[in-house]
């Protein structure tokens, strides 16, 4: 069994079409499960008016807390095998679980491609198909084609999201996708992927809402990637998300600096092989490592030098 996750909130106008693409699936051995996460608008009891007529979706009624409080109040009552999540302004194709079954096998993720959709404007984003146990790997082209942060594409094991608590971090309001990713391929060994189109996306229309805590979420992601290399980051997870490791380290001293130890660390973890590429880079990463590991006078150091220097 499936268990096919939908946090709901103030989605009236396209909640009915996301819950009729899922009811018409192919593959029939799922539960719905519709987290009505505080709704001021009638989206509630459109998920209750579904609920009496299909056997297979349960609704949660909760106060507000955000997607994800909404999606972790869903997989602690999860009956499936595996577990799906689906946005409720997004929908599907008939076969999106059904393509999801017959290609997980005995792998511990299985992840498809997806369309952006705006209006009638349409963007297919396919990626490659492969199958093995190399994360590295898996990780860069998953940032390449812009699918790792997006849980909707993945099939994933109820049982290693519960041997390990894996959860949605409920402080973060960015990137908490991404981060819930991460922390669930860090338990896997194997993998599949899927360059078929069944699931298509709504982007927002504004990014901004999205942005209001940057920093937290990176430093979390990249330290559990770290721990995915094993503290040998590949230049190309540094050419790919490097920048983020820095950004990170310049905002602990240009702020109050709470975890500028922790970001000097994980800063010098990723750099430290590939900072001699120039003399601006070596400049760079002797600045940022001295300045990070002086502690008050480290940020007092930095605000004096010119910042075109990290740019």
């Amino acid at each position: 069994m499936i268990s096919v996750i939908v946090p709901v909130y103030n989605s009236e106008n396209l909640l009915e079409r996301c819950i009729d693409s899922i009811l018409a699936q192919t593959f029939k051995d799922f539960e719905l499960i519709l987290v009505d996460d505080g709704s001021e608008d009638s989206s509630g009891s459109i998920c209750d008016r579904y609920a009496r007529s299909d056997a297979r979706i349960r609704v949660i009624h909760k106060s507000n807390g955000g997607v994800s409080s909404a999606r972790n109040s869903a997989l602690k009552i999860a009956k499936g095998q595996f577990v799906a999540f689906c946005d409720s302004d997004d929908y599907v194709t008939t076969t999106w679980l059904q393509t999801f079954i017959d290609n997980i096998g005995d792998n511990d993720i299985c992840i498809q491609a997806y369309t952006d959709r705006l209006g009638d404007f349409r963007k297919p984003k396919p990626i490659p198909e492969y199958q093995g146990t190399d994360l590295a790997m898996l990780i860069e082209h998953q940032i390449e084609y812009e699918v790792l942060g997006y849980v909707f594409v993945k099939l994933f094991r109820t049982s290693i999201i519960r041997r390990y608590d894996i959860k949605f971090d409920e402080e973060i309001h960015y990137c908490e996708d991404e981060l819930f990713v991460v922390e669930y391929l860090k338990r896997c060994n194997t993998y599949v992927t899927i360059n078929r189109i069944n699931y298509f996306y709504t982007p927002p229309t504004s990014i901004h809402k999205y942005r209001t805590d940057y920093i937290l979420p990176v430093f979390k992601i990249m330290s559990t990637v770290l721990e995915i290399y094993k503290n040998k980051p590949t230049i190309e997870i540094v050419n790919l998300r490097g920048y983020q490791v820095k950004d990170y380290l310049i905002n602990q001293l240009t702020s109050d600096g709470r975890a500028q130890k922790a970001a000097t660390q994980l800063y010098r973890a990723f750099f430290r092989d590939y900072h001699s590429n120039g003399l601006k880079d070596r400049m760079l990463y002797c600045i940022l490592v001295t300045c990070g590991n002086l502690g008050v006078w480290g940020r007092k150091i930095f605000s004096l030098i010119h910042l075109r220097l990290v740019h």
